[in-house]
């Protein structure tokens, strides 16, 4: 008898997007084949898979460009990398990531799954402004604010990927790909944990923090449940945006009320991950928690934007009118009204 061998799947943002780099276990077959399948199974893989295929050919310019400004966002940052490369390196990324977009607005509904599609969208989107804020970070003298400048960036970029993967995550399970059961898979939070992650800001935007130990934090699997109606009263009941409370703070260009909407945002988000998910709606909770970081996100934006001037202040603000309008759709049916109360697009 052949012995299994335990594998793990890593899963890392390759390319801006979470691709799992999968290590095959000895003596184990996958399960299930292919011809273990339904018949309505075997017709949802072959509309899933033709979909699948023309999505990854409109995202092709953002994963080929995505490696390449991660590099030089890291150069820029550690002073390795020079101005005039990095700029050229944020622009033609930027370009690359709208052609990624409108290629992306032009793909067919996925079968009866509309939050694919929009998902995918709203990705894109915040990849833009990912590459908008290396744009701005080119202007930013070395310091402080531009080591968190920089960790706005990733935060972004971050955010853009799991809000990807909740329509992805739609798409896999009707492809039905093979799985073992000796294969254990590691993949991102839903939902970014900056603390965890060593990505909380600092000074000036924040007190110092802690430097995270430790390895980082992975998807859960089963989580605690309660009837829908009881989540929703206690989502409702959280500190959450008020409507239009983002677009009035960002006119007003206050720093300091800027930056403490977005450590109260970024508090609720933590909290909101002990409340029990609605049954069968685990992805809604993830949503809900994704559109208040991005607020927050919004709101950390405008504040760093608030030390800067001319075009890089100009372009950090209109960064975080983007990331905060991109919010708005994530929002589940049934709950208040929390929007940002900014014009889509930003």
């Amino acid at each position: 008898m052949k012995r299994a061998v335990l594998a793990i799947v890593v899963v890392l943002a390759l390319g801006g997007l979470s691709v799992a780099l999968v290590a095959r276990t000895n003596g184990s077959s996958p399960v299930p084949g292919p011809g273990q399948l339904t018949a309505r199974q075997r017709a949802e893989q072959r509309t899933a898979k033709t979909w699948s295929t023309g999505a990854q050919a409109a995202l092709q310019p953002l994963v080929e460009k995505t490696p390449e400004l991660i590099g030089a966002i890291d150069g820029w940052l550690a002073g390795t990398q020079d101005a005039a490369t990095f700029a050229s390196t944020a622009d033609q990324s930027v370009a690359a990531f709208t052609s990624a977009e409108a290629a992306v607005e032009r793909l067919p509904p996925f079968p009866s799954v509309p939050l694919v599609n929009d998902t995918y969208r709203r990705s894109t989107a915040l990849y833009r402004e990912w590459g908008r804020v290396a744009q701005t970070l080119v202007s930013v003298p070395p310091g402080d604010l531009r080591t968190q400048v920089g960790t706005i960036a990733r935060r972004v970029r971050e955010l853009a990927d799991r809000v990807f993967d909740q329509g992805q995550d739609e798409v896999n399970a009707r492809l039905h790909n093979p799985t073992s059961p000796d294969v254990i898979v590691k993949r991102p939070l839903e939902v970014p944990n900056w603390a965890a992650e060593g990505l909380e800001v600092g000074p000036p935007l924040a007190p110092p923090t802690t430097t995270a130990s430790g390895p980082l934090p992975v998807r859960e699997g089963a989580r605690p449940t309660q009837a829908r109606s009881a989540w929703a009263k206690a989502v409702d009941a959280a500190a959450l945006p008020g409507p239009g409370e983002l677009a009035g703070a960002l006119t007003s260009g206050d720093a300091g009320a800027l930056g403490a909407l977005a450590a109260r945002w970024e508090a609720v988000a933590a909290a909101l991950d002990a409340v029990p998910d609605p049954v069968g709606g685990r992805g809604d909770a993830d949503r809900v928690r994704l559109a208040v970081l991005l607020q927050a996100e919004a709101a950390r934006a405008a504040q760093a934007a608030t030390f800067l001037s001319g075009a890089a202040r100009a372009g950090l603000t209109d960064v975080a009118r983007a990331v905060g309008a991109t919010s708005d759709g994530l929002w589940p049916l049934g709950l208040a009204d929390h929007r940002s109360g900014l014009p889509a697009g930003g």
